[in-house]
């Protein structure tokens, strides 16, 4: 799977995804053209060798460079939810987490 960033490593780990890579290598900034330059290159490897993989951004940022990247390899952009920010009860991040394991899996089915 390739990130928005390095946000879900021990949320993959859990349930054995390879995180490939990221869009965003710096929080609160936008990638320059040779990292999407560099994460498509990525991307089209890891379609050679393995042929499935899932493009991800987050709820609550601009997805413009995920778009890019998605209309350079033809993946669909999947959004996960990184669970900082909205609204805080007790159960939030355990249902952030139930709903990111949803997209992971119709990301993965398709």
């Amino acid at each position: 799977m390739i990130t928005f960033h390095e946000a879900f490593p021990y949320f993959a780990a859990e349930f054995n995804l390879d995180l490939a890579g990221s869009i965003q290598r710096e929080p609160d900034s936008e990638p320059t053209a040779k990292e999407l330059v560099e994460t498509i290159a990525l991307i089209r490897e890891v379609q050679g060798r393995q042929g499935q993989l899932a493009l991800f951004a987050e709820v609550d940022f601009a997805s413009s460079a995920a778009e890019v990247i998605a209309a350079e390899t033809g993946l669909s952009v999947h959004q996960l939810d990184p669970a900082v920010t909205g609204i805080i009860h007790k159960d939030a991040y355990l249902q952030a987490m139930e709903r990111n394991a949803a997209i992971l899996q119709q990301a993965l089915e398709n």
